[in-house]
Protein backbone atom coordinates (compact mmCIF):
# COMPACT_ATOMS: atom_id res chain seq x y z
CA UNK A 1 0.00 0.00 0.00
CA UNK A 2 3.21 2.59 0.78
CA UNK A 3 3.93 1.58 -2.99
CA UNK A 4 0.37 3.01 -4.41
CA UNK A 5 0.32 5.92 -2.07
CA UNK A 6 3.34 7.30 -3.52
CA UNK A 7 2.13 6.69 -6.86
CA UNK A 8 -1.14 8.80 -5.93
CA UNK A 9 1.02 12.07 -4.14
CA UNK A 10 3.26 12.23 -7.61
CA UNK A 11 0.01 11.78 -9.66
CA UNK A 12 -0.49 13.85 -12.60
CA UNK A 13 -1.59 14.26 -16.49
CA UNK A 14 0.33 12.58 -18.80
CA UNK A 15 2.11 13.99 -21.28
CA UNK A 16 -0.50 15.07 -23.97
CA UNK A 17 -3.11 12.95 -22.18
CA UNK A 18 -6.28 14.83 -21.89
CA UNK A 19 -8.28 16.32 -18.83
CA UNK A 20 -11.35 13.44 -19.33
CA UNK A 21 -8.45 10.32 -19.94
CA UNK A 22 -6.59 12.22 -16.88
CA UNK A 23 -10.36 12.18 -14.41
CA UNK A 24 -10.94 8.52 -15.93
CA UNK A 25 -7.48 7.25 -15.10
CA UNK A 26 -7.39 8.90 -11.69
CA UNK A 27 -11.64 7.05 -11.34
CA UNK A 28 -10.02 3.83 -11.56
CA UNK A 29 -7.26 4.55 -9.21
CA UNK A 30 -9.11 5.21 -6.94
CA UNK A 31 -11.42 2.22 -6.92
CA UNK A 32 -8.60 0.04 -7.22
CA UNK A 33 -7.60 1.70 -3.79
CA UNK A 34 -11.35 1.44 -2.48
CA UNK A 35 -11.09 -2.67 -3.46
CA UNK A 36 -7.32 -2.89 -1.34
CA UNK A 37 -8.83 -0.72 1.68
CA UNK A 38 -11.97 -3.31 1.56
CA UNK A 39 -9.82 -6.27 1.22
CA UNK A 40 -8.06 -4.90 4.36
CA UNK A 41 -10.31 -4.37 5.82
CA UNK A 42 -12.18 -7.86 5.75
CA UNK A 43 -8.86 -9.77 6.47
CA UNK A 44 -8.54 -7.72 9.80
CA UNK A 45 -12.51 -8.69 10.07
CA UNK A 46 -11.77 -12.44 9.49
CA UNK A 47 -8.60 -12.35 11.77
CA UNK A 48 -9.20 -11.21 14.97
CA UNK A 49 -13.15 -10.09 14.84
CA UNK A 50 -15.63 -7.05 14.82
CA UNK A 51 -13.45 -4.96 17.04
CA UNK A 52 -9.89 -3.43 16.93
CA UNK A 53 -8.55 -0.59 18.78
CA UNK A 54 -5.07 1.24 17.59
CA UNK A 55 -3.58 3.04 20.60
CA UNK A 56 -1.49 5.95 19.22
CA UNK A 57 1.28 7.47 21.53
CA UNK A 58 3.30 10.32 20.23
CA UNK A 59 6.33 12.40 20.70
CA UNK A 60 5.37 15.03 17.76
CA UNK A 61 1.82 16.12 17.33
CA UNK A 62 2.74 17.17 13.56
CA UNK A 63 3.77 13.60 13.41
CA UNK A 64 0.66 12.35 14.90
CA UNK A 65 -1.56 13.96 12.22
CA UNK A 66 0.61 12.16 9.46
CA UNK A 67 0.19 8.93 11.39
CA UNK A 68 -4.00 9.16 11.17
CA UNK A 69 -3.41 9.76 7.74
CA UNK A 70 -1.61 6.43 6.93
CA UNK A 71 -4.20 4.65 9.00
CA UNK A 72 -7.40 6.62 6.69
CA UNK A 73 -5.26 5.89 3.73
CA UNK A 74 -5.04 2.02 4.63
CA UNK A 75 -8.67 1.63 5.85
CA UNK A 76 -10.45 4.17 4.34
CA UNK A 77 -11.78 6.48 7.18
CA UNK A 78 -13.77 8.92 6.63
CA UNK A 79 -11.97 11.38 8.15
CA UNK A 80 -8.22 10.95 9.96
CA UNK A 81 -9.28 11.43 13.53
CA UNK A 82 -9.41 9.89 16.67
CA UNK A 83 -12.76 8.26 17.61
CA UNK A 84 -14.71 5.20 16.49
CA UNK A 85 -15.40 4.55 12.68
CA UNK A 86 -17.28 1.76 11.33
CA UNK A 87 -17.45 -0.44 8.21
CA UNK A 88 -19.93 -2.42 6.35
CA UNK A 89 -17.76 -5.83 6.86
CA UNK A 90 -18.66 -5.64 10.33
CA UNK A 91 -15.22 -4.11 11.74
CA UNK A 92 -15.29 -1.25 14.00
CA UNK A 93 -11.66 0.31 14.36
CA UNK A 94 -11.14 2.70 17.48
CA UNK A 95 -8.59 5.02 17.23
CA UNK A 96 -6.96 6.37 20.71
CA UNK A 97 -4.32 9.09 21.49
CA UNK A 98 -1.80 9.42 24.41
CA UNK A 99 1.33 11.10 24.42
CA UNK A 100 4.53 10.11 25.37
CA UNK A 101 5.42 11.91 28.05
CA UNK A 102 7.85 10.23 30.56
CA UNK A 103 7.99 7.09 29.34
CA UNK A 104 10.52 8.08 26.30
CA UNK A 105 13.06 9.33 28.98
CA UNK A 106 16.21 7.21 29.45
CA UNK A 107 16.07 4.39 31.59
CA UNK A 108 17.28 5.48 35.24
CA UNK A 109 20.82 4.15 34.88
CA UNK A 110 24.10 5.94 35.44
CA UNK A 111 25.82 6.64 32.01
CA UNK A 112 29.38 6.36 33.70
CA UNK A 113 29.84 2.69 34.02
CA UNK A 114 27.89 -0.30 32.69
CA UNK A 115 25.15 -1.63 34.71
CA UNK A 116 25.10 -5.25 35.70
CA UNK A 117 21.89 -7.31 35.35
CA UNK A 118 20.43 -6.43 38.51
CA UNK A 119 20.78 -3.07 37.65
CA UNK A 120 19.76 -3.20 34.65
CA UNK A 121 15.97 -5.52 35.83
CA UNK A 122 15.47 -2.91 38.12
CA UNK A 123 15.20 -0.19 36.20
CA UNK A 124 13.21 -2.43 33.12
CA UNK A 125 10.85 -3.07 35.78
CA UNK A 126 10.76 0.66 37.04
CA UNK A 127 9.68 1.60 33.46
CA UNK A 128 7.34 -1.76 33.33
CA UNK A 129 5.03 0.14 36.38
CA UNK A 130 5.09 3.49 34.89
CA UNK A 131 3.34 1.64 31.86
CA UNK A 132 1.26 -0.49 34.37
CA UNK A 133 0.52 3.02 35.70
CA UNK A 134 -0.81 4.83 32.71
CA UNK A 135 -2.82 2.38 31.28
CA UNK A 136 -4.48 0.80 34.56
CA UNK A 137 -7.60 3.56 33.89
CA UNK A 138 -8.37 3.15 30.36
CA UNK A 139 -7.58 -0.31 29.45
CA UNK A 140 -11.08 -1.36 30.71
CA UNK A 141 -12.41 0.76 27.89
CA UNK A 142 -10.37 -0.85 25.36
CA UNK A 143 -12.72 -3.04 22.96
CA UNK A 144 -11.63 -5.77 21.12
CA UNK A 145 -7.47 -6.29 20.02
CA UNK A 146 -5.97 -3.52 21.15
CA UNK A 147 -2.78 -2.69 18.97
CA UNK A 148 0.05 0.16 20.45
CA UNK A 149 1.77 2.26 18.28
CA UNK A 150 4.40 3.91 20.01
CA UNK A 151 6.89 6.89 18.83
CA UNK A 152 10.42 6.45 20.24
CA UNK A 153 13.95 7.84 19.15
CA UNK A 154 15.54 4.86 17.68
CA UNK A 155 18.88 3.54 19.08
CA UNK A 156 21.45 6.29 18.26
CA UNK A 157 19.53 8.32 20.15
CA UNK A 158 20.29 6.61 23.62
CA UNK A 159 23.85 5.84 22.79
CA UNK A 160 25.57 8.27 23.82
CA UNK A 161 25.30 10.99 26.96
CA UNK A 162 26.50 14.62 26.78
CA UNK A 163 28.82 15.09 29.86
CA UNK A 164 28.70 18.09 31.68
CA UNK A 165 30.68 21.08 29.04
CA UNK A 166 34.50 21.23 29.60
CA UNK A 167 35.37 24.46 27.89
CA UNK A 168 33.71 24.68 24.46
CA UNK A 169 34.43 21.04 23.61
CA UNK A 170 31.33 18.59 24.01
CA UNK A 171 32.11 15.06 25.45
CA UNK A 172 29.52 12.38 25.61
CA UNK A 173 29.66 8.72 27.56
CA UNK A 174 29.16 5.77 25.61
CA UNK A 175 25.71 4.33 27.12
CA UNK A 176 23.69 2.28 24.78
CA UNK A 177 22.14 0.79 28.28
CA UNK A 178 19.45 3.36 28.69
CA UNK A 179 17.40 2.96 25.60
CA UNK A 180 14.01 2.21 27.07
CA UNK A 181 12.14 0.27 24.11
CA UNK A 182 12.25 -3.19 25.72
CA UNK A 183 11.04 -1.94 28.89
CA UNK A 184 8.39 -0.23 27.30
CA UNK A 185 7.82 -3.12 25.17
CA UNK A 186 8.06 -5.48 28.11
CA UNK A 187 5.43 -3.46 30.12
CA UNK A 188 2.90 -3.39 27.33
CA UNK A 189 2.96 -7.08 27.25
CA UNK A 190 2.80 -7.36 30.47
CA UNK A 191 -0.64 -5.81 29.83
CA UNK A 192 -1.33 -7.71 27.25
CA UNK A 193 -0.69 -5.99 24.23
CA UNK A 194 1.36 -6.20 21.25
CA UNK A 195 3.54 -3.00 20.29
CA UNK A 196 5.33 -1.41 17.02
CA UNK A 197 7.76 1.15 17.68
CA UNK A 198 8.47 4.05 14.87
CA UNK A 199 11.42 7.12 14.84
CA UNK A 200 9.76 10.20 14.94
CA UNK A 201 13.04 11.86 12.88
CA UNK A 202 12.47 9.59 9.67
CA UNK A 203 12.61 11.16 6.20
CA UNK A 204 9.22 10.18 4.40
CA UNK A 205 7.53 9.96 8.22
CA UNK A 206 4.06 9.42 6.04
CA UNK A 207 5.40 6.67 3.78
CA UNK A 208 6.87 5.29 6.61
CA UNK A 209 3.62 5.29 8.89
CA UNK A 210 1.76 3.25 6.11
CA UNK A 211 4.62 0.30 6.40
CA UNK A 212 4.60 0.35 10.49
CA UNK A 213 1.02 0.80 10.64
CA UNK A 214 0.37 -2.58 8.54
CA UNK A 215 3.40 -4.11 10.52
CA UNK A 216 1.01 -3.71 13.71
CA UNK A 217 -1.40 -5.17 12.11
CA UNK A 218 0.45 -8.32 11.63
CA UNK A 219 1.63 -8.66 14.99
CA UNK A 220 -2.11 -8.85 15.74
CA UNK A 221 -1.98 -11.73 13.40
CA UNK A 222 -4.00 -10.40 10.49
CA UNK A 223 -3.06 -11.82 6.87
CA UNK A 224 -4.71 -10.29 3.90
CA UNK A 225 -6.01 -14.21 2.70
CA UNK A 226 -4.75 -17.72 3.02
CA UNK A 227 -2.02 -19.08 1.46
CA UNK A 228 -4.02 -21.68 -0.59
CA UNK A 229 -1.24 -23.62 -0.96
CA UNK A 230 -1.75 -27.13 -2.26
CA UNK A 231 -0.01 -30.83 -3.17
CA UNK A 232 -0.74 -33.02 -5.81
CA UNK A 233 -1.71 -36.10 -3.55
CA UNK A 234 -3.95 -34.14 -1.07
CA UNK A 235 -7.49 -33.84 -1.37
CA UNK A 236 -7.78 -29.77 -2.54
CA UNK A 237 -10.45 -29.30 0.44
CA UNK A 238 -7.96 -30.33 2.99
CA UNK A 239 -5.84 -28.01 4.76
CA UNK A 240 -2.44 -28.29 4.85
CA UNK A 241 -0.51 -26.64 8.23
CA UNK A 242 2.91 -24.58 7.26
CA UNK A 243 5.41 -24.45 11.31
CA UNK A 244 8.01 -22.50 11.55
CA UNK A 245 10.33 -23.78 14.07
CA UNK A 246 12.63 -21.23 15.49
CA UNK A 247 15.09 -21.25 18.98
CA UNK A 248 15.05 -18.12 20.82
CA UNK A 249 18.78 -17.55 22.18
CA UNK A 250 19.79 -15.95 25.69
CA UNK A 251 23.32 -16.06 26.20
CA UNK A 252 25.12 -16.50 29.72
CA UNK A 253 24.66 -12.57 29.42
CA UNK A 254 21.17 -11.70 28.41
CA UNK A 255 19.51 -14.78 30.38
CA UNK A 256 17.84 -14.25 33.81
CA UNK A 257 20.30 -17.10 35.26
CA UNK A 258 23.59 -16.13 33.83
CA UNK A 259 23.25 -19.27 31.82
CA UNK A 260 22.74 -19.87 28.29
CA UNK A 261 18.66 -20.53 27.61
CA UNK A 262 17.07 -21.18 24.37
CA UNK A 263 13.30 -21.45 24.21
CA UNK A 264 12.14 -23.08 21.33
CA UNK A 265 8.87 -21.54 19.41
CA UNK A 266 6.51 -23.14 17.04
CA UNK A 267 4.51 -20.82 14.43
CA UNK A 268 1.48 -22.69 12.39
CA UNK A 269 -0.56 -21.03 9.63
CA UNK A 270 -3.32 -22.61 7.81
CA UNK A 271 -3.71 -22.78 4.29
CA UNK A 272 -7.44 -22.35 4.15
CA UNK A 273 -8.46 -19.71 7.19
CA UNK A 274 -6.34 -16.71 8.21
CA UNK A 275 -5.29 -18.26 11.59
CA UNK A 276 -1.88 -17.67 12.89
CA UNK A 277 -1.42 -19.26 16.20
CA UNK A 278 2.09 -20.34 18.09
CA UNK A 279 3.00 -22.16 21.34
CA UNK A 280 6.10 -22.82 22.95
CA UNK A 281 7.56 -24.41 26.77
CA UNK A 282 5.34 -23.41 29.29
CA UNK A 283 2.15 -23.57 27.54
CA UNK A 284 0.43 -26.93 26.29
CA UNK A 285 -2.16 -25.87 23.21
CA UNK A 286 -1.81 -23.36 20.35
CA UNK A 287 -2.96 -19.89 21.03
CA UNK A 288 -3.52 -16.80 18.68
CA UNK A 289 0.00 -15.61 17.30
CA UNK A 290 -0.73 -11.60 19.12
CA UNK A 291 -1.07 -13.76 22.45
CA UNK A 292 1.51 -15.75 22.46
CA UNK A 293 3.30 -12.35 21.73
CA UNK A 294 2.46 -10.85 24.79
CA UNK A 295 2.78 -14.12 27.39
CA UNK A 296 6.33 -15.75 26.10
CA UNK A 297 7.83 -13.66 28.38
CA UNK A 298 6.10 -14.32 31.44
CA UNK A 299 4.77 -17.68 30.42
CA UNK A 300 7.77 -19.27 28.37
CA UNK A 301 9.82 -22.14 30.34
CA UNK A 302 12.90 -20.05 30.92
CA UNK A 303 14.76 -22.69 32.40
CA UNK A 304 15.65 -24.85 29.25
CA UNK A 305 19.47 -24.30 29.43
CA UNK A 306 22.05 -24.40 26.46
CA UNK A 307 23.42 -27.99 27.54
CA UNK A 308 22.62 -31.84 26.96
CA UNK A 309 19.77 -32.20 28.95
CA UNK A 310 18.23 -28.96 28.23
CA UNK A 311 18.68 -29.49 24.08
CA UNK A 312 16.95 -33.16 24.90
CA UNK A 313 14.03 -31.03 26.38
CA UNK A 314 13.72 -29.02 23.08
CA UNK A 315 13.90 -32.22 20.95
CA UNK A 316 11.09 -33.88 23.47
CA UNK A 317 8.93 -30.45 23.02
CA UNK A 318 9.26 -30.81 19.36
CA UNK A 319 8.18 -33.72 19.12
CA UNK A 320 5.20 -33.24 21.38
CA UNK A 321 4.29 -30.38 19.38
CA UNK A 322 4.18 -32.70 15.90
CA UNK A 323 1.77 -35.18 17.93
CA UNK A 324 -0.69 -32.98 18.96
CA UNK A 325 -4.46 -33.01 17.58
CA UNK A 326 -3.85 -29.85 15.10
CA UNK A 327 -0.85 -31.70 13.13
CA UNK A 328 -0.78 -34.78 14.08
CA UNK A 329 -1.60 -37.55 11.01
CA UNK A 330 -3.17 -34.19 9.27
CA UNK A 331 -1.39 -32.51 5.79
CA UNK A 332 1.98 -30.45 7.65
CA UNK A 333 5.26 -29.06 5.90
CA UNK A 334 7.70 -27.72 9.16
CA UNK A 335 10.32 -25.27 8.01
CA UNK A 336 13.58 -25.27 10.05
CA UNK A 337 16.24 -23.22 9.46
CA UNK A 338 19.72 -24.71 9.29
CA UNK A 339 21.91 -22.53 11.58
CA UNK A 340 19.40 -22.00 14.17
CA UNK A 341 18.43 -25.37 14.92
CA UNK A 342 21.14 -28.32 13.80
CA UNK A 343 23.00 -27.43 16.80
CA UNK A 344 19.94 -28.99 19.15
CA UNK A 345 18.17 -30.84 16.89
CA UNK A 346 21.37 -33.38 15.24
CA UNK A 347 18.51 -34.78 12.40
CA UNK A 348 19.12 -31.97 10.34
CA UNK A 349 22.64 -31.71 10.21
CA UNK A 350 24.07 -32.76 7.12
CA UNK A 351 25.24 -36.54 7.93
CA UNK A 352 22.32 -37.18 10.03
CA UNK A 353 19.44 -36.55 7.97
CA UNK A 354 17.78 -39.42 7.00
CA UNK A 355 14.42 -40.09 4.80
CA UNK A 356 13.65 -43.18 6.74
CA UNK A 357 11.72 -40.87 9.39
CA UNK A 358 12.61 -38.56 12.20
CA UNK A 359 14.62 -38.60 15.04
CA UNK A 360 14.49 -36.78 18.51
CA UNK A 361 17.11 -39.23 20.06
CA UNK A 362 20.95 -37.88 20.42
CA UNK A 363 23.14 -38.04 17.77
CA UNK A 364 24.80 -41.24 18.44
CA UNK A 365 21.42 -43.34 19.17
CA UNK A 366 19.12 -42.11 16.69
CA UNK A 367 15.64 -43.83 16.48
CA UNK A 368 13.81 -43.37 13.19
CA UNK A 369 9.93 -42.52 13.83
CA UNK A 370 7.92 -42.73 10.53
CA UNK A 371 5.11 -39.81 10.96
CA UNK A 372 2.34 -39.71 8.44
CA UNK A 373 1.55 -36.73 6.74
CA UNK A 374 4.82 -34.73 7.77
CA UNK A 375 7.07 -32.57 5.36
CA UNK A 376 10.33 -31.07 7.22
CA UNK A 377 11.66 -28.73 4.98
CA UNK A 378 15.29 -27.45 5.97
CA UNK A 379 16.13 -23.92 5.05
CA UNK A 380 19.93 -22.15 4.69
CA UNK A 381 20.29 -18.31 3.65
CA UNK A 382 22.25 -15.90 4.83
CA UNK A 383 25.74 -16.55 5.19
CA UNK A 384 25.53 -20.37 4.39
CA UNK A 385 24.26 -19.48 1.01
CA UNK A 386 26.15 -17.80 -2.31
CA UNK A 387 26.02 -14.54 -2.88
CA UNK A 388 27.17 -14.09 -6.39
CA UNK A 389 25.62 -16.56 -8.58
CA UNK A 390 24.80 -17.17 -12.27
CA UNK A 391 22.69 -19.70 -14.32
CA UNK A 392 25.79 -20.50 -16.78
CA UNK A 393 29.28 -19.93 -16.08
CA UNK A 394 30.36 -18.77 -19.49
CA UNK A 395 27.69 -16.47 -20.49
CA UNK A 396 26.17 -12.98 -19.21
CA UNK A 397 24.14 -13.77 -16.18
CA UNK A 398 21.32 -10.93 -15.41
CA UNK A 399 18.84 -10.92 -12.55
CA UNK A 400 17.66 -14.24 -11.70
CA UNK A 401 14.75 -15.26 -10.36
CA UNK A 402 12.87 -18.89 -9.49
CA UNK A 403 13.49 -22.53 -8.12
CA UNK A 404 16.21 -24.26 -9.32
CA UNK A 405 17.71 -27.68 -9.14
CA UNK A 406 20.70 -29.01 -7.39
CA UNK A 407 22.20 -31.15 -9.97
CA UNK A 408 23.95 -33.07 -7.36
CA UNK A 409 21.63 -33.95 -4.96
CA UNK A 410 17.78 -34.58 -5.95
CA UNK A 411 16.42 -33.14 -2.44
CA UNK A 412 18.61 -30.07 -2.52
CA UNK A 413 16.82 -26.90 -4.73
CA UNK A 414 17.78 -23.21 -4.52
CA UNK A 415 14.61 -20.31 -3.93
CA UNK A 416 16.07 -17.07 -5.73
CA UNK A 417 13.51 -14.03 -5.29
CA UNK A 418 12.70 -11.45 -7.34
CA UNK A 419 14.83 -8.28 -7.21
CA UNK A 420 13.16 -5.50 -4.94
CA UNK A 421 10.95 -3.33 -6.30
CA UNK A 422 12.68 -0.38 -5.07
CA UNK A 423 15.76 -1.09 -6.77
CA UNK A 424 15.65 0.80 -10.36
CA UNK A 425 18.47 -0.28 -12.24
CA UNK A 426 18.81 -2.30 -15.62
CA UNK A 427 18.83 -6.06 -16.12
CA UNK A 428 22.41 -5.72 -17.92
CA UNK A 429 23.76 -3.40 -15.35
CA UNK A 430 27.39 -3.73 -14.07
CA UNK A 431 28.94 -2.93 -10.69
CA UNK A 432 32.20 -3.05 -13.23
CA UNK A 433 30.97 -0.15 -14.82
CA UNK A 434 29.35 1.78 -12.11
CA UNK A 435 30.96 0.76 -8.80
CA UNK A 436 29.43 3.54 -6.66
CA UNK A 437 25.92 2.63 -7.53
CA UNK A 438 23.80 1.26 -4.76
CA UNK A 439 22.99 -2.31 -5.85
CA UNK A 440 21.06 -5.59 -4.40
CA UNK A 441 21.11 -9.05 -5.78
CA UNK A 442 18.61 -11.39 -4.41
CA UNK A 443 19.73 -13.78 -2.33
CA UNK A 444 19.38 -17.69 -2.21
CA UNK A 445 17.74 -19.64 0.07
CA UNK A 446 19.06 -23.67 -0.36
CA UNK A 447 15.92 -25.57 0.49
CA UNK A 448 16.19 -29.13 1.46
CA UNK A 449 13.56 -31.54 1.30
CA UNK A 450 14.50 -33.30 4.62
CA UNK A 451 11.55 -36.15 5.15
CA UNK A 452 8.82 -36.58 3.02
CA UNK A 453 6.21 -38.74 2.17
CA UNK A 454 6.03 -41.39 -0.10
CA UNK A 455 4.14 -39.99 -2.79
CA UNK A 456 5.16 -36.37 -2.43
CA UNK A 457 7.24 -34.45 -5.39
CA UNK A 458 10.26 -32.99 -4.16
CA UNK A 459 9.71 -30.61 -6.78
CA UNK A 460 6.21 -29.46 -5.50
CA UNK A 461 7.17 -28.59 -1.98
CA UNK A 462 10.36 -26.93 -3.07
CA UNK A 463 8.23 -24.71 -5.08
CA UNK A 464 5.44 -24.51 -2.43
CA UNK A 465 8.62 -23.09 -0.37
CA UNK A 466 9.70 -20.59 -2.61
CA UNK A 467 6.09 -18.95 -2.68
CA UNK A 468 6.23 -19.19 0.48
CA UNK A 469 8.64 -16.18 0.83
CA UNK A 470 5.73 -13.86 -0.22
CA UNK A 471 2.16 -13.04 1.21
CA UNK A 472 3.34 -11.00 4.28
CA UNK A 473 1.00 -8.24 5.24
CA UNK A 474 3.43 -5.36 5.08
CA UNK A 475 6.32 -6.94 2.52
CA UNK A 476 5.76 -6.74 -1.63
CA UNK A 477 9.72 -8.48 -1.81
CA UNK A 478 10.27 -11.82 -1.06
CA UNK A 479 11.35 -12.97 2.44
CA UNK A 480 14.70 -14.07 3.31
CA UNK A 481 12.85 -17.16 4.53
CA UNK A 482 9.38 -18.40 4.59
CA UNK A 483 6.68 -16.22 6.17
CA UNK A 484 5.70 -18.91 8.64
CA UNK A 485 10.12 -18.37 10.13
CA UNK A 486 9.64 -14.90 9.55
CA UNK A 487 6.54 -14.66 12.02
CA UNK A 488 8.46 -17.26 14.55
CA UNK A 489 11.65 -15.38 14.63
CA UNK A 490 9.98 -11.90 15.27
CA UNK A 491 8.51 -12.96 18.60
CA UNK A 492 12.14 -12.82 19.97
CA UNK A 493 11.30 -9.20 19.97
CA UNK A 494 9.12 -9.84 23.27
CA UNK A 495 11.83 -12.05 25.31
CA UNK A 496 13.47 -9.73 27.82
CA UNK A 497 17.32 -9.64 27.19
CA UNK A 498 18.85 -7.81 30.13
CA UNK A 499 22.00 -7.40 28.97
CA UNK A 500 21.27 -6.66 25.27
CA UNK A 501 21.71 -3.46 24.06
CA UNK A 502 21.67 -3.95 20.66
CA UNK A 503 18.35 -4.27 18.12
CA UNK A 504 18.21 -5.50 15.20
CA UNK A 505 16.08 -3.33 13.51
CA UNK A 506 15.37 0.47 14.81
CA UNK A 507 11.79 0.05 14.54
CA UNK A 508 9.98 -3.05 15.24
Amino acid sequence: MRKQEIERLNWKPKLEETEEDFQLRLKQFNDNLSTAQAKLRSAIRSSIGEQLTIWIWHIKSENLEKRLKAIKYCLGLPKAEPGSHSFPEGLTVNICVSEVASLAQRLDLSPESKPNSKEREKAINKRKSEVANLVESPKSELLGKVGIWFELYDKKHWKFVQKDKEGEQKKYWLAPWGDPKRAIRMGFSDEGFVSKFITPERKSYYQKAICSFVDLLRSLGVRLEPSKIQLSNVDKDTPINEVGLRLINRTSQTGENGKPQLIPVMVKMCSLTNETSAIFPGITEWIPYDEALTRINNDGDGSINNDDNGKARIRTFIEYVLKTPELRGKPTILYCEAENIRQVWTWLQDTQIDSRGLSFAERKNQVFDAMPELRVIRIRSGNETAEWYGIDGEKLSGFTTGIFKNSDNDRVFFSIGEKPATMKVPKDFSRIDKPGKVWHHPSIMEITIGYRQKDDDPLELAAIAHQSRKGVLQYEDFLQVPRVLHYAKQMGDYVLMLDDDDDEQSDN
